[in-house]
């Protein structure tokens, strides 16, 4: 049965689930166009001759797996010789658990004995991935909590639409395709343990199974053992599972912290890094799934619209957002100052970069899900991307919105495992070093990253960076008891396939240190049998997990005496810190012990100083206050840096005249100071008084004031509109309008247009946004003169146009940031009286906020926008349009007169009529030609057929295929609609005959069904010209005549094809828009070109460079590479491994290859080997990155990049 057009493509006797393409992490599943594709026409298609092959030795979720020695050391050593890895000298990598042990492995944590947990996956195949799902776009953002989440996918996913959600593949074989479904894909803990101790693990078992209650519930991403118990973070939230009667499966689950996805986003952007940091509290991240969550005190957090790091109790008490404005982190460190480091995802934009972050408390990293879909699949809105076209992604530059911490650095694609060097870990040449994996998709090109930092002010700076590791897919990773370095592999691809292993990275000859073999005896050590002092010893200890196991059991005793003694001591700065972090924990349960801190605010170490205020602050001392503020003017930026963002959390109001003076004296060249400096203003939350700094005569501190009065969402950010920075208003304007916007300020924003002085493009459209929602005439006439101001960029005034254009029905998202509005309209708000962050809602009770679905209202029945503000944005875009006819040199720009032109039809302005027919017969701009006729037909004027007559003759194929769409509103019989959509058939150009066919699928009517089937008597005779055959499949489809769709299936089957992308592959090749195919190359979400390619350096280098890729493969070689990508590895991108006759192995990149032989460079740096085939007795080959793409796109779209691509010589 031909079902949806993308079933039209992947069509599988085995029922393919179609699974969409998601970036930067290994959760999801990523369409890089060719990170595998193209040398030569002559290289042979690569078999996949058992690299990485499944395992048939374990189903999933075998309760219990146990090997023998041999099995064990054989598996081990077939595996380290199948792979082709690159090392730096002196460290070395080998097979700790094999596929047979754990399958589609996610996050590990290694308990003190050495058993790793590790969580397995079937869930990263939920076909919920939003990109599969345009038709939710428009409305995602209204869902704002996990219950609301839940009913809607009770409603699309409802047994009753069964038929309609072909999508879903049926698991549990019912006859139908439903929720109940998804409930077949389960999670898993497996334990791994060597429990020979030979250095490999050879038992499994799966301790816990589940977390399929609803669709809600998505990727286990994160775990770790604590206790004898296991925490593990898994939407909806982090739970603590027990084994209360000791038999080895999890009988118990407690709820530590639950709300988190909110609505659907892109596969794997879910809970991870869960981890105790050195505060002994409890650590996770979720991604821009959101969260809304009401924590144990009854108070609500609620951010859907972007990822945050949590912490709290190991009980779920004190919950706390502790940063925001993540997109998707997976997993992040701490070092030994307790510095939260991370890396996050990129947005998978054109140009764009993921980005090492420093993460302190209360910071924004700016990114918001809304900046990649919503608005941008909504007719009524424009493309605008804050996050692009405001460069938000790059480190600190000028006109970057003031309230986010910028990144340190840009950062490698696909971001995932993350660890710190504990101290002892591999060698000593990677002390104090962050490790990263890179995740493309691919193992060819997959690397694990070490860099350090360097302090930077009150921040951080790049300082070294190398590669340890090359040639292994690193999921998770996690430093072990033993000091090695242990990775999650997920082998290749995106998806769960009941194959993974676990790889043991560690120095050659670190193993037998003795240092490492007093840390695994520490770590297995219960310090409770150890006196105080001894214990107390140990905070100095090399290994940073040492000294914070020893924290915690002085913790645990209440010994706050040897903890601030280890904290007086100069001689060891590490261990002073631990003894402030473990009072600060006792204080945390006492508040009178954090009186011990105190005399450290003034100690000769900076960092010590730093430290003890970063407590104080967190504990929320008030006693400390006065002793805070002197920090402000320490010479050492930390030192001010957590002094003020002390004060800020004690709220201390005295402060805030000396938090001004540091903010003046800082004069915005730290960022991070500034984050400080404004995070203290809001908590103090004088919003009056911040207003009146307006008129400080340090830019420095009105920036604070403007990010503070944002943070607290307070109308007074409006008085900063009249500053003489532009700098300055544009932060205003962003605080007014981002977020959901500051409603009562509102109206000072929307006046400020056409103000000669304002120039700046993201102040200019956040102001002819505040115009559209103000809603009034007066708002009309202001759009109207900035659109006829010919001094103004043609986009600008092109965009007051189009807001014109949409006023009696605006988009209820907003058309600068995409953010879901509750209410367009602004004009009765007041102003408001509560405060919380932006994009945030926080409240002191659960029930204080409305978590239901939301959608837009207007501000009243007899609204402005309804009554004299329609009527005047008729009379103005009729003006312009007056304008524009009479030759004005304001309306000579064609963006212009194609946005005054869909005005026109959008308002259904009936006295638009003759200059749109005078427009669509002489423009000189096709676009506005084509723009003239859309007006047209949407005005229904009443000469139809002399329009599409008109239009039917344009140069234009664009205008010639758009006037087929006027052809159903003509009044005539459907006969008749036919048979001119057959003479266009017959006579037609190839877009017209293209346009006729797609028209004529939309009929279904029996006149209609017969020239259907007439043209598929054509295609099976094989006279139907191949450039139609895909616009005759796709007509079927739409028809969905089972009839016809019948016949498409028996054309395939007669064809020997298992699919329709082999049975219609002529029709592939030839026919295709280029102009299309590139739109969907640059910015189309399910291929996600840009994501791994590059052309003319825009792009990323995961995959070849495209620049001239036509002249390289003919059109059969791309579509080749489009649709079976293993079929051919770019040269330079694929690790092959061979063993010759003589049983010598080779490894290396393949480099070039031909029917006789294969080059390929090995050894660093490398040198050409070339290698005859007829000496080759094995060959193991690489694996694509790349899905076909015949599973995430129609097939116009791979004829469409087939076409663009061909273009590229």
């Amino acid at each position: 049965m031909l079902g949806s057009r993308t079933d039209l493509f992947e069509r599988r006797d085995n029922v393919l689930e179609r699974n969409s393409a998601a970036a930067g992490n290994p959760m999801t599943s990523r369409s890089c166009l060719f990170v595998s594709v193209i040398v030569a026409s002559t290289v042979l298609p690569v078999l996949l001759n058992g690299r990485q092959p499944q395992s048939a030795a374990k189903a999933p979720g075998s309760a219990h797996v146990r090997l023998s020695r041999p099995e064990a050391a054989s598996l081990a050593r077939e595996a380290r010789e199948e792979v082709k890895v690159d090392l730096p000298a002196g460290i070395e990598l080998t097979l700790w658990a094999s596929e047979q042990l754990v399958n589609d492995p996610v996050a590990i944590d290694i308990d003190p004995a050495g058993a790793a947990y590790v969580t397995s996956t079937a869930r990263n195949n939920l076909p919920l991935d939003i990109r599969g799902h345009e038709d939710w776009m428009a409305t995602v953002h209204t869902l704002r909590s996990v219950d609301d989440l839940r009913a809607f996918y009770r409603r699309e996913m409802a047994p009753e639409r069964s038929e309609e959600n072909e999508w879903i593949q049926d698991l549990n074989l019912d006859g139908s395709r439903d929720i109940r479904d998804l409930a077949e894909l389960k999670e898993r803990v497996i334990r791994v343990r060597d429990t020979d101790d030979d250095g490999l693990a050879d038992t499994a078992d799966t301790v816990a199974e589940g977390f399929n209650e609803s669709p809600v519930w998505d990727v286990l991403g994160g775990v770790l053992h604590h206790e004898g118990d296991l925490i593990v973070g898994v939407p909806p939230g982090v739970y603590r599972l027990r084994d209360l009667n000791k038999d080895g499966r999890v009988d118990e689950q407690i709820t530590i912290s639950e709300g988190y996805n909110t609505h659907p986003a892109f596969g794997g952007h879910g809970i991870s890094g869960v981890m105790v940091g050195p505060d002994g509290r409890l650590y996770w991240e979720v991604g821009d799934m959101g969260l809304h969550v009401v924590d144990k005190t009854g108070r609500r957090w609620s951010y859907p619209n972007q990822g945050a790091v949590l912490r709290s109790e190991l009980d779920g008490s004190n919950f706390e957002v502790f940063a925001t404005g993540i997109r998707n982190l997976q997993e992040f460190a701490f070092d030994e100052h307790a510095n939260l480091i991370s890396v996050d995802n990129d947005g998978d934009h054109q140009g764009e970069t993921e980005r090492l972050v420093y993460l302190p408390y209360g910071s924004d990293s700016g990114w918001r899900s809304n900046w990649q879909y919503g608005k941008y699949t909504d007719p009524r809105n424009n493309r605008y991307n804050v996050w692009m076209d405001e460069q938000m992604f790059k480190p600190r530059h000028a006109g970057q919105s003031s309230h986010i911490l910028p990144p340190v650095a840009p950062w490698h694609a696909g971001p995932s495992g993350m660890a710190y060097n504990p101290g002892t870990a591999l060698s000593d040449d990677w002390q104090r070093h962050f490790f990263v994996s890179s995740f493309p998709g691919s193992a060819d090109n997959a690397r694990v990253y070490a860099f350090t930092l360097k302090e930077q002010g009150a921040g951080f700076a790049m300082d070294t960076e190398s590669v340890l590791l090359r040639g292994i897919l690193v999921v998770g990773m996690t430093i072990g008891p033993d000091g090695a370095l242990y990775l999650t592999d997920w082998i290749t691809g995106w998806d769960s396939k009941n194959n993974g292993r676990v790889w043991k990275l560690d120095g050659s000859t670190a193993a037998a240190l003795p240092i490492r073999k007093e840390v695994r005896t520490l770590l297995r050590e219960d310090f409770a049998r150890r006196t105080a002092g001894k214990v107390g010893s140990l905070l100095r200890h090399a290994d940073m997990r040492v000294r914070q196991k020893a924290q915690f059991e002085l913790v645990r005793r209440g010994d706050v005496a040897t903890l601030v003694d280890t904290a007086r001591d100069p001689a060891h700065p590490l261990a002073r810190l631990h003894g402030l972090w473990g009072v600060a924990q006792l204080a945390r349960r006492e508040t009178r012990h954090a009186s011990h801190i105190v005399p450290f605010l003034t100690d000769d170490d900076s960092e010590v100083r730093a430290q003890a205020a970063r407590m104080l602050g967190d504990v929320r001392y008030g006693p400390a206050a006065d002793a805070l503020m002197p920090l402000l003017k320490d010479p050492a930026p930390r030192v001010r840096f957590f002094a003020a963002e002390a004060l800020g959390r004690l709220a201390h109001e005295p402060a805030m005249t000396p938090l001004l003076e540091m903010l003046a004296e800082n004069g915005g060249s730290d960022v991070y100071l500034r984050h400080a400096g404004s995070l203290a203003l809001a908590s103090v939350g004088d919003g009056d008084r911040l207003g009146s700094l307006s008129t400080h005569r340090s830019p420095a501190v009105r920036t604070a004031a403007v990010i503070a009065l944002r943070r607290m969402r307070h109308a007074g950010v409006a008085r900063f509109l009249a500053d003489e920075d532009d700098a300055i208003v544009t932060d205003a304007a962003r605080a007014i309008n981002d977020d959901g916007s500051i409603p009562a300020a509102v109206p000072q924003l929307a006046a400020l247009l056409g103000k000669a002085t304002v120039a700046n493009e993201p102040l200019l459209r956040r102001a002819i946004n505040a115009n559209l929602r103000v809603g009034t005439a007066e708002a009309v006439e202001r759009l109207a003169a900035f659109a006829a101001e010919e001094s103004r960029l043609d986009e600008l005034r092109a965009e007051a146009i189009a807001a014109l254009g949409v006023w009696p029905s605006p988009s209820p998202m907003d058309r600068v940031d995409g953010f879901y509005l509750d209410a367009v309209d602004v004009s009765s708000h007041a102003a408001p009286t509560a405060s919380s962050p932006a994009g945030a809602t926080v409240s002191s009770r659960a029930g204080s906020a409305a978590s239901s679905p939301v959608g837009p209202t207007q501000a009243s029945g007899d609204s402005a926008r309804k009554t004299s503000g329609l009527a005047a944005a008729r009379l103005a875009v009729q003006r312009l349009l007056g304008s524009a006819s009479n030759g004005s040199a304001a309306a000579q720009s064609t963006t212009v007169r194609v946005a005054i032109t869909e005005a026109a039809g959008l308002l259904e302005l009936e006295a638009a009529s003759p200059a749109l027919l005078a427009q669509l017969e002489s423009d000189p701009a096709p676009s506005v030609r084509l723009a003239s006729l859309q007006a047209l037909q949407a005005l229904k004027v009443e000469n139809m057929n002399e329009l599409m007559d008109t239009a039917l003759a344009d140069t234009d194929p664009d205008v010639r295929r758009a006037a087929l769409a006027v052809l159903p509103e003509l009044p005539i019989s459907a006969a008749a609609k036919v048979e001119h959509l057959s003479a266009i058939v017959r006579s037609g150009s190839i877009e017209e005959q293209q346009g006729a066919l797609e028209l004529l699928g939309s009929l279904k009517t029996p006149e209609s069904r017969r020239l259907l089937g007439s043209y598929l008597d054509d295609l099976s005779a094989g006279t139907m010209a191949p450039e139609l055959q895909i616009d005759l499949v796709e007509a079927v489809q739409e028809d969905d005549s089972k009839a016809l769709v019948g016949r498409i299936d028996a054309y395939v089957t007669a064809r020997n094809a298992d699919t329709v992308v082999a049975g219609f592959r002529e029709g592939l090749l030839v026919g295709g828009d280029a102009r299309r195919g590139r739109r969907l190359f640059l910015a189309n979400a399910a291929a996600e070109c840009t994501r791994c390619h590059a052309i003319q350096g825009r792009g990323t280098d995961v995959g070849p460079e495209l620049t001239e890729i036509g002249s390289a493969l003919s059109r059969e070689e791309l579509l080749d590479a489009l649709i079976a990508p293993n079929s051919r590895i770019a040269s330079g991108f694929g690790l092959v491994g061979i063993t010759l006759e003589s049983g010598e192995r080779i490894g290396g990149v393949l480099h070039e290859e031909s029917d006789a032989d294969v080059t390929i460079l090995v050894g660093d740096p490398p040198t050409e080997r070339r290698v005859s085939k007829a000496d080759i007795a094995e060959r193991t080959d690489p694996v694509s990155a790349m899905p076909p793409l015949g599973l995430t796109l129609a097939p116009r779209d791979v004829r469409d990049l087939v076409a663009f691509l061909a273009t590229l010589k």
